[in-house]
């Protein structure tokens, strides 16, 4: 469960800044965990808090960016 950790930490650290108070967190934390399992072969990526929530499958046929 590192990525959950990891994922609590940044959550700790972020959630009270605008661009995530009362967005869509869930999403967020799908597009994280795409990211942190599959998306190793992206040098950097963004957690975007206005992309949708759709289920986890379309996150990765997506390339983790629904």
């Amino acid at each position: 469960m590192v990525n959950r950790q990891a994922w609590n930490q940044i959550y700790a650290k972020h959630h009270a800044n605008g661009h995530w108070r009362d967005r869509n967190v869930n999403g967020m934390f799908n597009q994280y965990e795409c990211h942190f399992h599959f998306g190793f072969w992206k040098s950097a990526f963004n957690i975007e808090p206005d992309r949708p929530n759709p289920d986890f499958g379309t996150y990765l046929k997506t390339r983790c960016n629904p």
